[in-house]
C-alpha cells in the first residue's frame, strides 16, 4: 500500500467512525479491513460497499458531511453518482455547492436529474460551472460524457494488489512468487 492510499483510507475511516451510526461504523471497519495480503478495495468496491451500507436517504444524508469534509474529488463524484436520483440528498449537496471543487460543480451541472437544483442554485456556482450551464445543451452533453467516463473509470477499479515481484524472479525456495 502506498502512503497516500493508506492516509486517505484512514482519513475516511476515522471520519465515518466519528459519525457513530451503525452504518458509519460498519463502513469504517470495511475501509480498515486488512486480510494480510496487501490487497485492498479501490473506488469501485468501496462504492459498492457504500451503496450496500448506506441504503436510505437518511443514511446518505449522514454520510454526506464526511465525504464533503474529506474533500477528495473522487469520493465526492462517486457519492454524487450513487445519490443523484435522491432529491433530498442532492438538495443537501447543493446547500453548500459553492464550497465544492470546480470539477464537481461542473459535474453537477451536467447531470440531467439535477437541472432544477442547478437552476435554483445558479448564483452559488463557480464561474466555470455557470459558464457550462450558460453554454447550453450541446456543451452540457459533451461534459456529461466526460463525467460519466470518469465515474466509470473510478468504478472499474475494484482492488489494488501490490506488485511485489518481477516476471521470472524466483523465491528463496526456488519457486516463482
Amino acid at each position: 500500500m502506498n502512503a497516500a492510499t493508506t492516509s486517505l483510507r484512514e482519513t475516511y475511516a476515522s471520519a465515518f467512525e466519528a459519525v457513530g451510526t451503525p452504518e458509519a461504523m460498519a463502513f469504517a471497519a470495511y475501509l480498515r479491513r486488512d486480510d494480510g495480503t496487501g490487497i485492498i478495495s479501490c473506488w469501485g468496491a468501496i462504492a459498492d460497499q457504500f451503496d450496500t451500507t448506506f441504503r436510505t436517504e437518511t443514511d446518505r444524508m449522514a454520510a454526506w458531511p464526511v465525504v464533503r469534509d474529506v474533500g477528495d474529488t473522487r469520493g465526492i463524484l462517486i457519492f454524487v453518482h450513487l445519490c443523484r436520483a435522491q432529491t433530498t440528498v442532492m438538495t443537501r449537496v447543493f446547500g453548500g455547492v459553492a464550497d465544492l471543487p470546480r470539477s464537481v460543480q461542473r459535474a453537477l451541472v451536467c447531470l440531467p436529474e439535477l437541472s432544477s437544483l442547478v437552476a435554483a442554485n445558479y448564483a452559488a456556482l463557480c464561474p466555470a460551472a455557470r459558464q457550462l450551464w450558460d453554454a447550453g445543451a450541446q456543451a452540457i452533453t459533451r461534459e456529461l460524457a466526460m463525467v460519466e467516463s470518469r465515474i466509470a473509470q473510478l468504478m472499474s477499479y475494484q482492488t489494488f494488489a501490490p506488485d511485489t515481484s518481477r516476471p521470472g524472479e524466483t523465491t528463496p525456495a526456488g519457486g516463482t512468487p
